[in-house]
């Protein structure tokens, strides 16, 4: 049993993000095939075997990313993301109350990339938005997008299948720390 299958326990939820689609998987090829490509022009002479080790780890490293990205809400925090992008809050920098989806071609549009992949179909990192807050998302696409303002300078920006069923989560369980802290 690895380290988060030991942690998860009943209470734990897990949100899939959905990174693992065409436009993602096409852009990590393109992008390796053009990798590969560079290499192999720039150095005819054993480029080959460089620009295919170069490649196989970037295949690698995009796939786990693809594969592992994920929201978990435990007890306590949200975690979103993957390593090496990923943010862990506890409920209370969350501003629950305004989370809501964002409807398709809202203004919520990722604009510069300030840290992390921003491709077609993934997008996981530190982004700058058109409505002029800075985000941490991690997005497959435009649909079932839901924004978590926080009470950090960044707020939080995900694609879950069930949009609904992730902010009434977050919600309740930020409200019961909130009543277990009070106590």
């Amino acid at each position: 049993m690895n380290m988060d299958a030991a942690r998860m326990n009943a209470r734990t939820q897990v949100f899939s993000i959905g990174l693992l689609n065409w436009k993602s998987m096409s852009s990590i090829a393109v992008l390796c095939i053009l990798l590969g490509a560079s290499f192999m022009a720039a150095s005819p002479t054993g480029g080959i075997v460089f620009a295919g080790a170069v490649s196989a780890g970037l295949l690698g490293l995009l796939g786990s990313t693809v594969a592992r990205a994920r929201v978990v809400l435990t007890d306590s925090t949200i975690r979103i993301g993957v390593l090496p992008y990923r943010v862990t809050l506890p409920y209370s920098e969350l501003l629950s109350d305004q989370a809501h989806q964002v409807a398709d071609g809202d203004a919520v549009r990722l604009k510069w990339r300030k840290n992390g992949i921003g491709l077609p179909g993934l997008c996981v990192g530190h982004f700058t938005t058109r409505y002029g807050r800075p985000v941490f998302a991690a997005v497959s696409g435009s649909r079932n997008r839901v924004l978590i303002p926080t009470r950090r300078d960044f707020d939080l920006l995900v694609t879950v299948e069930d949009a609904a069923k992730l902010i009434a989560e977050v919600r309740r369980r930020q409200h019961g720390c909130a009543r277990v802290g009070g106590r």
